[in-house]
């Protein structure tokens, strides 16, 4: 089997070489470019899953292909290899696998038969034809060529969606590990094993983010009879839409929070009906059990056994078809509810926008619903976000809460214990002071929520440069984290390597983050004090000499790359080529980008040239090169072809593929993601959160301006510090641009209009912001970062009086 332009879609590791532990949700995948021989091979896994059916990897070739797959809870593997008589060979096993149990897989393609761990053979062959894909897939949409190739011959089924956990992926040929060989583009995963897989009924689930849904399956009536749906809610937002099930032509349903109080719209074929239940108000932070009915002639939603009712016409039935969506709607299915006009119409009455808060004991017709059911996820996770409270004691009988009070906790405190042992000799006023104040066993929860400690993740953005960073010994490097709990645990410290004989001054810098939101940088300076064990009374001499030292470094990591996108230009047109298209990393001490050298024989469909100098061809230039801009190509010839780079770091080398494809001028928005803030704050607007992409010769970002045609109604835009109606992609690059909300607006969203615009080309949009008014899932803020004090050649350990 030659693998070519081969994917993996729902197994690996995120991005990068390796592919370890990872969890996959349902929509999650995996791709894997590879150009590989295969005669023979080996192929194992770890997993597991609850979902009795599902796709865990394909290899596909022009007529031959392997399935790997879950049918009923059992291993199926399908093997069709076409040279020979071409037939082809299906093989299962009786285990069930889908008890969430770890199971190992190994499948063995030899010369005349294929065997799985039992040892039993499929029809013999010789080998596997040429290849050209290779996947493995969860998405609802898997099935056949996903490439949009032809001549694919694989089965033609639907496979469900399928969340898993996948761990210790091998494919190896010959002695040659193919996943190894080449980095991985993987979507929607996530390292190790979540605990939404292991979720029991009622427990809680999390909604974290704008983006956060769960998926179930029909919500269908049983045995001709109504439709019930049960959970319990809380949060502290006023518009998002809860429950949604779209139908047959016009037929849905929604369920949605709308100034704080439940919104239901149904549509059964006569046109969309609305109900409102304004007996309980939802966004006070406190649970509510929210009961929904819908029987032929009537739709129920009750509150806190506080009902409003909505008369069906009995004639007509509501015809559920496709999944059911709580908290939220998968962002690729809105397009296509958009396209039928469902989610238009229901938009008029309930935001689209995803629910942020808490579900819990989730029931579908009685029937209770985990995580363990879910199709597809996003964004949730087990527990409620800062809730230790036993939401299963909630009586019905209960209405409407009050707004939460501060609640204090007291951990293991002992009354008796004694800090201070006052004497005669002290002033009067303390001599009836035993204990001192212990803030450890005191714990304030804000607005009902205490953070979990494991949620709070610092990363380190630039190590110390005198010193190392320890996590229980080893030494952190940039991109790494720790949390607020291994600071508790005193797991972190800070050990001096360089030597001094005056005191001296170090520091790290770091961000916060929990959940979807993080801090702005931080810095912790540290004093370096000279080695406490020198006499310095003792004599001193002054020695003269000298030391002739040889630093020599290694050159032992090939370069790897990082940023790999497709190279799009306009059709006969130039564009620069930069390190936003091509990019390698060298794990090398003291890499830096004059290391990486590219070098090229020829391009069909055009040529690379000097930027100040368009007459220059140039077939070698450095990474330095495309970092400052300096390389340019020039289109002429076919719209789509790729051409090979040899990369060297003056070791090792290695090659690569640049895709190129040509095509008419375009400016179209790349990143234009909805914020979330606190009332009265203010967000930094950045190119993660809104810019713009073109394939036109484009030299500078300033190039790129972004007019605003309407402006914030509860708040302004500042452009480095001054209020401003039009901005740049270098202003939002260099992270001048903010939004400042209005503290003394109520109200829960924003909005500003603009059109962004370069080269005679423009595209109109809308910039969305979320407003909590009780900082729920708020910005992580830094309340302690003291100067830390390190002596030379001692461990100082960071606790929570230095970093909190």
């Amino acid at each position: 089997m030659e693998m070519e332009e081969g994917g993996l879609v729902g197994g690996g590791a995120p991005q990068g070489t390796g592919f370890e532990a990872a969890s996959y949700f349902g929509d999650s995948y995996c791709r894997i470019q590879a150009v590989q021989d295969v005669s023979t091979f080996q192929l194992s896994m770890h997993f597991k899953t609850s979902r009795r059916s599902g796709l865990l990897l394909l290899a596909a070739g022009m007529e031959d292909y392997m399935f790997l797959e879950l049918q009923n809870g059992k291993l199926l593997i399908r093997l069709n290899m076409a040279q020979g008589d071409g037939n082809a060979g299906v093989f299962g096993l009786g285990v069930q696998l889908n008890n969430l149990l770890d199971h190992h897989v190994s499948v063995t393609l030899l010369d005349s038969k294929t065997h799985d761990d039992d040892r039993q053979a499929l029809p013999p062959r010789s080998h596997l034809c040429r290849a050209q894909t290779w996947r493995s897939s969860t998405s609802t949409s898997a099935s056949g060529w996903e490439d949009g190739r032809s001549g694919c011959p694989v089965p033609q089924q639907r496979h469900p969606p399928f969340p898993w956990l996948h761990a210790d992926v091998n494919f190896e040929s010959q002695g040659f590990d193919i996943l190894n060989s080449e980095l991985k583009d993987c979507h929607d995963t996530t390292e190790s094993c979540s605990s939404e897989f292991e979720a029991g009924d009622g427990e809680a689930t999390s909604f974290i983010s704008p983006d956060s849904f769960v998926s179930l399956p029909t919500w269908s009536g049983s045995s001709g009879a109504g439709r019930a749906l049960e959970f319990l809610m809380k949060t502290t937002i006023e518009d998002a839409v809860l429950v949604f099930h779209p139908g047959r032509e016009s037929d849905f349903i929604a369920v949605g929070v709308v100034g704080g109080f439940l919104k239901g719209v149904v549509d059964i074929g006569k046109g969309m009906q609305v109900l409102d239940n304004t007996q309980v108000k939802l966004d006070d932070d406190q649970w509510h059990r929210v009961r929904l009915q819908v029987e032929k002639t009537s739709f129920e939603i009750n509150v806190d056994s506080q009902a409003s009712h909505l008369p069906l016409d009995a004639s007509q039935s509501l015809d559920l078809v496709g999944n059911l969506y709580l908290g939220g709607i998968q962002r690729k299915m809105k397009d296509v509810f958009h396209d039928s006009g469902i989610l238009d119409r229901m938009e008029e009455e309930i935001t689209s926008e995803s629910f942020i808060g808490c579900f819990g004991e989730i029931k579908v017709n009685q029937k209770g619903r985990s995580l363990q059911d879910a199709l597809v996820t996003k964004d949730v996770h087990v527990k409620c976000e800062g809730e230790d409270y036993d939401y299963s004691s909630y009586y019905e009988a209960e209405a409407t809460t009050t707004t939460p009070p501060v609640r204090i906790r007291y951990g293991d405190a002992d009354p008796n214990e004694r800090h201070c042992y006052p004497t005669e000799g002290m002033p009067e006023v303390f001599r009836n002071i035993t204990k001192l104040l212990d803030v450890t066993p005191l714990l304030a929860t804000v607005n009902g929520h205490m953070v979990n400690p494991q949620m709070v993740k610092y990363v380190l953005l630039k190590p110390p440069t005198l010193g190392s960073l320890l996590f229980r010994g080893s030494e952190l490097s940039e991109d790494d984290t720790f949390t607020e709990e291994d600071i508790r645990n005193d797991d972190l410290s800070y050990m001096h390597r360089v030597h001094s004989a005056a005191e001296s001054v170090d520091q790290f810098q770091f961000r916060v983050f929990v959940g979807e939101q993080h801090s702005p940088v931080y810095t912790m300076p540290i004093t370096i004090l000279s080695d406490p064990t020198s006499d310095e009374s003792s004599e001193q001499r002054d020695v003269d000499g000298v030391f002739k030292i040889t630093i020599q470094s290694k050159n032992e990591h090939v370069p790897v790359r990082v940023v790999d996108k497709s190279f799009n230009v306009v059709r006969n047109g130039q564009r620069l080529l930069t390190t936003n298209v091509l990019q390698f990393r060298d794990d090398d001490a003291n890499f830096n980008d004059t290391h990486i050298v590219y070098a090229h024989e020829g391009i069909l469909s055009g040529q690379l040239v000097s930027a100040s100098n368009p007459s220059q061809p140039l077939f070698r230039f450095t990474q330095a090169d495309l970092r400052d801009k300096r390389i340019l190509f020039v289109h002429r010839g076919a719209d789509r072809d790729h051409f090979q780079l040899q990369v060297s770091d003056g070791l090792h080398q290695t090659t690569t593929l640049l895709q190129l494809q040509a095509g008419d001028p375009y400016l179209r928005m790349e990143n234009n993601t909805m914020v979330v803030m606190d009332r009265g704050s203010t967000k930094t607007i950045d190119t993660a959160l809104l810019s713009a992409d073109s394939n036109m010769d484009i030299r500078d970002d300033s190039e790129i301006i972004f007019e605003i045609t309407s402006p914030p109604g509860d708040g302004m835009i500042i452009v480095s510090g001054i209020e401003a109606l039009r901005f740049t992609q270098e202003d939002l690059k260099k992270g001048v641009v903010s939004y400042e909300h209005n503290s003394e607006s109520l109200r829960s969203k924003d909005s500003f209009g603009f059109t962004v615009q370069s080269k005679g080309y423009s595209q109109v949009g809308t910039f969305r912001i979320k407003i909590f008014k009780q900082g729920y899932l708020s910005e992580p803020e830094v309340v302690t970062n003291e100067v830390l004090i390190a002596y030379e050649g001692e461990h100082t350990v960071i606790d929570q009086d230095h970093l909190k």
